[in-house]
């Protein structure tokens, strides 16, 4: 079984190399289709930030 700091380190990193990732997009970028069918980059950002803050109010 995983050690929970270990798995809330390796979530706060991964956080933070999305951020990295998307923090420089411009506008056009945030359009642009991702692989599930109908979904922006922007739809997936808003929607790992819901379930990251539904996580956290559970």
């Amino acid at each position: 079984m995983s050690d929970a700091l270990s798995v809330l380190d390796d979530l706060r990193r991964e956080s933070e190399e999305l951020d990295r990732l998307v923090a420089e997009l411009g506008e056009d970028r945030w359009a642009l289709a991702t692989p599930a069918p109908g979904w922006t980059v922007a739809h997936q950002i808003a929607h790992l930030a819901w379930t990251d803050r539904a996580a956290l109010l559970a």
